[in-house]
C-alpha cells in the first residue's frame, strides 16, 4: 500500500533481510491491516493513496477496484502472458475467475482451470472456452501434470499458482509447462516451504530464472573480433 515506514513487524524483517511495505489482509506480518474487503478499512496514507469511486458505481462491483480486479491483472501481466499462450492456473476463487478472463483478453488461446470442487463447473459456466480439471475425480493412475499434457501437449506456456499458501500442494505445475514457460505466484506465501523462502519469493517479487542452455547460434549476431 505504501512504503516500509506502514509495516512495524520484526519478524518479517528477521525472515526476509528486508521489510516489506504493509499489505491489506496479511495479518500483523505485514502490518496489521484489515483486508480490501472490510466495511472499514485503515489505510495509511490516505491523502494520496484513495481512489474515489463515483457514486454511480454500486458497491458490489466497486469492491474489485480493492483487491480482485487488480491482484488478478498483476498476475498475468507480471506471468508475461502474451498473445497465442496456452495458460495452466491453479485454484478456481475469485483471483483465478478474473485471471482466467485476463488471461483470455491477452489472447491466450487455451486456459486450464484446476480445481478439487465444485469451483470447476461453476467457472465452466462463467469463463467460456475455460477448461477444467478436478484432481479428485482423477482416477488412481492419473496426475495433473499428464491430463495438463493430454489437453495441451508439450505443456502450458504459463502456470499461475493462486490457490492460497494454505492450500498449495506443492511445486508439480512446474512440470507441467512447456519448454521456457513461465510460473507465476499470486498466492499468499509466507516463509519457508522445504528449505525454501517461497514467501520472499513471492512477497518481494523476486524472479528465479532457469535460463536453459545458451543458444550459441544465436551469438553469431553479437560476435566480434576475439583475436
Amino acid at each position: 500500500m505504501a512504503c516500509e515506514k506502514t509495516n512495524a513487524s520484526a519478524p518479517h524483517e528477521q525472515l526476509y533481510g528486508s521489510q516489506l511495505g504493509g499489505i491489506f489482509g496479511y495479518s500483523y506480518f505485514t502490518g496489521g491491516f484489515a483486508d480490501g474487503h472490510a466495511e472499514d478499512v485503515r489505510v495509511p496514507p490516505a491523502d494520496n493513496k484513495l481512489l474515489k469511486v463515483p457514486n454511480s458505481l454500486p458497491n458490489d462491483k466497486g469492491i474489485y477496484l480493492s483487491d480482485v480486479l487488480h491482484t488478478s491483472y498483476h498476475s498475468v501481466v507480471y506471468s508475461r502472458v502474451k498473445e497465442g499462450d496456452d495458460a495452466a492456473i491453479w485454484g478456481l476463487g475469485p483471483i483465478s475467475l478474473m485471471a482466467s478472463a485476463w488471461t483470455y483478453v491477452r489472447g491466450d488461446k487455451q486456459v486450464i482451470g484446476i480445481d478439487s470442487n465444485w469451483r470447476c463447473a461453476y467457472a465452466e459456466s462463467k469463463i467460456p472456452g475455460l477448461k477444467t480439471i478436478n484432481f479428485r475425480h482423477l482416477k488412481a493412475t492419473g496426475t495433473v501434470p499428464a491430463k495438463v499434457h493430454e489437453i495441451l501437449p508439450g505443456g502450458a506456456n504459463v502456470s499461475i499458482d493462486a490457490t492460497g499458501g494454505e492450500y498449495g500442494k506443492g511445486w508439480a505445475h512446474s512440470l507441467e509447462l512447456a519448454k521456457f514457460g513461465a510460473v507465476g505466484l499470486i498466492g499468499d506465501y509466507v516463509g519457508f516451504t522445504k528449505h525454501f523462502n517461497v514467501g520472499s519469493l513471492m512477497e518481494r517479487g523476486i524472479r528465479l530464472i532457469g535460463c536453459g542452455q545458451a543458444p550459441v547460434q544465436k551469438c553469431k549476431s553479437y560476435r566480434s573480433n576475439f583475436s
